[in-house]
């Protein structure tokens, strides 16, 4: 099958971190097949003595690579999000700015973590000025919580202080080949287009609708919902910091019957709903179209929004 060429000719630097362990798999590596398909020239750079960072000797290899294809497209993982947020601060001083089109800038981890000067304090001249500056297109913080290289979260240690804008990947940890992060259809949507893909379908539609505030700190599940939904509605709940196993509520079945019942969901959301932001409810419990008023109105009427799963 034909690939689309919408990156034809775009350069895309691919900056690996500490170690440069490339994993079979990894979605670097994957990445950099994808662009070569659709016309890009990919750089997955080597950077000199990875079990040794070296500030020096990472940042005169990464500026040799931007030297050569000016415009490029950065995507830095790892260790070499450092190497490149000091590479800005020192491009900030010499006037040499911007570096790329746009930057990516997935997973880093905490100063100190790894050895070598990449891994040092980053310098006063790493403002948020100098990061913005370094790419004329924007620069994208993209995380998880559950990275073991920087437990406190990156929107915390990098993010807010640099005024990042960001992506919180839920449940990715250190978003490598470890994780299960070989194939990723965002990065490349990301290359493409310079905007990360929203979530799709239910996801999508309940980050739109959960607000979490005041006793509203949950959402309840009724019916005979999937383990997806399930994983969904986690999903979002962590995205607003909320643990899954404390906010997302499964409304069960009486003793003995094997389903939950409408008419029962009905009067849980006349009594509990103003407890919860959002319904998720099963298409099994639209038994008739009396029963799908009834429900949401049950819940709409204590301000709890319906959402339908699939």
């Amino acid at each position: 099958m034909t690939q689309p060429r919408a990156l034809e000719g775009t350069h895309v630097l691919l900056l690996d971190g500490w170690q440069h362990r490339r994993e079979p798999g990894h979605w670097q590596g994957w990445l950099a097949e994808r662009l070569v398909e659709r016309g890009a020239v990919a750089d997955y750079l080597t950077l000199p003595d990875p079990e040794h960072p070296d500030y020096a000797a990472w940042s005169a290899a990464a500026l040799r690579a931007l030297d050569r294809h000016p415009d490029a497209v950065v995507v830095a993982h790892g260790l070499s999000v450092l190497l490149w947020l000091r590479m800005c601060g020192d491009a900030a001083e010499a006037g040499a700015l911007p570096l790329a089109r746009r930057v990516v800038l997935v997973a880093p981890p905490a100063t100190g973590m790894h050895g070598g000067s990449v891994s040092d304090a980053l310098p006063a001249s790493v403002t948020p000025e100098a990061v913005a500056a370094a790419s004329a297109e924007g620069t994208l913080l993209v995380f998880s919580l559950g990275d073991p290289y920087l437990p406190e979260g990156a929107r915390l240690a990098y993010g807010e202080p640099l005024r990042l804008p960001s992506v919180e990947i839920a449940g990715g940890a250190h978003l490598n080949q470890a994780a299960g992060f070989g194939p990723w259809p965002a990065m490349l949507e990301w290359c493409e287009t310079g905007v990360w893909p929203a979530p799709a379908g239910l996801e999508a539609e309940l980050d739109a609708l959960f607000h979490p505030e005041g006793r509203r700190l949950g959402m309840i599940v009724a019916g005979p919902v999937t383990t997806e939904t399930l994983a969904t509605v986690g999903r979002v709940l962590e995205r607003q910091g909320i643990e899954p196993s404390r906010r997302r509520a499964v409304l069960q079945p009486r003793p003995g019957e094997p389903e939950v019942r409408a008419a029962d969901v009905a009067d849980f959301g006349s009594r509990y709903g103003h407890e919860y932001s959002v319904a998720v409810l099963a298409p099994a419990l639209a038994t008739a179209p009396e029963a799908v008023a009834s429900l949401e109105t049950a819940f709409a009427g204590q301000g709890c929004a319906v959402v339908w799963s699939a």
